[in-house]
């Protein structure tokens, strides 16, 4: 809920007011629109471009891959001890991971630290004739947020939401469903990537 906005406006204001400005100045605008949509005291829900995310942040892209190729290698090894007869749907999730973007730029000013997840399925079908074993590979990035100043070195502007002048919501992305047909012998999970 949003909290009705005190009469007086914060000491603060004018100073997240000159921040999101500066964003703008340096052309970040993530950081500009989320400034921005802190101060429209909306609570609603903001999406942000999760490829441009993961494309500007090379360590964060390095972390979905570790963790796509540790749980597919790990469902692989599981489909192995299905019985060659039968098929079976194994679900993966690298569970909600923490990051920090680092740096002066966009991200860092716009999302500081974050949680993301990569979470898929490997079907594993019947052996066929020869004993090779079809396999359906299906995969997504995620990452989540809340824009509160918790914990930050802007933790001064959280007082804004506190006085109704600003609120606090949730920023959210997931990537497309990568879908890869192979069979077992073919499927090298270290050969995957986003």
């Amino acid at each position: 809920p949003v909290a009705p906005p005190q009469a007086m406006p914060p000491a603060n204001l004018s100073r997240f007011k000159d921040l999101i400005a500066s964003c703008g100045v340096r052309q970040w605008m993530v950081c500009y629109d989320m400034g921005k949509h802190y101060l429209e005291a909306t609570g609603g829900d903001y999406r942000i471009n999760l490829g441009d995310l993961i494309w500007q942040e090379r360590p964060l892209w390095a972390s979905y891959e570790y963790w796509l190729r540790t749980k597919v290698a790990e469902a692989k090894a599981e489909a192995a001890t299905v019985p060659s007869d039968q098929s079976k749907v194994i679900p993966f999730s690298s569970g909600w991971q923490g990051y920090d973007a680092n740096g002066l730029n966009d991200w860092n000013f716009a999302l500081g630290h974050f949680s993301f997840n990569v979470s898929g399925d490997l079907w594993v079908g019947p052996a066929d004739a020869s004993g090779n074993r079809p396999v359906q590979l299906r995969y997504r990035t995620a990452m989540y947020d809340v824009y509160d100043f918790g914990g930050r070195e802007f933790g001064w502007a959280k007082e804004l939401a506190t006085a109704g002048w600003a609120a606090e919501y949730y920023v959210w992305a997931e990537g497309a469903t990568i879908t890869k047909s192979a069979t077992m012998n073919d499927l090298d999970p270290e050969s995957l990537g986003l």
